[in-house]
C-alpha cells in the first residue's frame, strides 16, 4: 500500500498520515460490498518515518471477489472510521494532521495465483482551500500583524462513504477553529503571496462554496 508524493511545500506533503485503517468485504457480481467486513484492522505507524509504502498480509479464499477499503490519517486526527464510512469531527484551521488518503480497491484471487498480491495507491478525498494575501507587510507597518487565522466554509460535508467514494449526508458549515496562521508563500499569475490559511474540505467534484 502506498500513499503521498514527496513534494516541496509547506502543506500537502502528507507525511503526517502514518496510521492505516483498512477493511475487506466480499462483493456481489457488480463489485459492491455485501454484509459486514470479513477483515478489518488499524495499522498504527504503517507509514512512519516518511515511508511511502508498506505491506500487510491477510488470508482470503481463492475464487471469491473482494473490495478493500483503505483510509490513512495522522494518529489522533479527528476522524472516526466506522466502515464503510469515515466522519470528520471538530477541526482546527491550518492543521496538517487533517490530511488523509483513501482508496477503494476491487480484486479477486484466482485459483492459479500463489500469493494474490495487490498494489493499492491511496489518494486524497479533499479539496485544499488556501488563503493568501499580498498585504501582510503593509498591514504590519500599520501595526496589524496576523497571528492566527480561522475559516468557516458553507456547503461542505463531514462524512465520506466508501460504497461509491463520495461524500455523504447533508452539506453543512464547517468551522475551522483559529490557530497559528499558515506560513510560506504561494505563487499565482506570476505574483507571490503570503500564505495565511490552509484547510482540507470534503466536497463532491467541483463545487462552489461560501468562505
Amino acid at each position: 500500500v502506498s500513499t503521498r508524493a514527496a513534494i516541496e511545500d509547506t502543506y500537502g506533503t502528507g507525511v503526517a498520515a502514518d496510521d492505516l485503517h483498512w477493511a475487506i468485504f466480499e462483493t456481489d457480481e457488480n463489485g459492491a460490498a455485501v454484509g459486514d467486513a470479513i477483515f478489518s484492522n488499524v495499522e498504527e505507524g504503517f507509514f512512519a518515518d516518511d515511508a511511502l509504502e508498506n505491506t500487510f498480509n491477510v488470508r482470503l479464499v481463492k475464487g471469491k471477489k473482494y473490495v478493500g477499503m483503505f483510509w490513512a490519517h495522522a494518529n489522533g486526527a479527528p476522524y472516526t472510521v466506522a466502515w464503510p464510512e469515515v466522519t470528520m469531527g471538530d477541526v482546527n484551521s491550518n492543521d496538517e494532521d487533517l490530511d488523509a488518503f483513501f482508496n477503494i480497491h476491487n480484486f479477486s484471487i484466482t485459483a492459479g495465483q500463489e500469493t494474490g498480491e495487490q498494489k493499492v495507491e491511496l489518494r486524497r478525498p479533499f479539496a485544499q482551500l488556501n488563503v493568501a494575501t499580498a498585504d501582510t507587510a503593509l498591514a504590519s507597518t500599520a501595526g496589524v500583524d496576523i497571528a492566527t487565522t480561522g475559516v468557516e466554509v458553507a456547503g461542505v460535508y463531514s462524512s465520506f462513504g466508501f460504497k461509491d467514494g463520495k461524500v455523504i449526508g447533508e452539506a453543512t458549515t464547517a468551522k475551522f477553529a483559529p490557530t497559528a496562521k499558515a506560513n510560506g508563500k504561494i505563487s499565482a499569475n506570476g505574483k507571490e503571496y503570503d500564505h495565511i490559511a490552509m484547510n482540507y474540505l470534503l466536497v463532491n467534484d467541483k463545487k462552489l462554496v461560501d468562505v
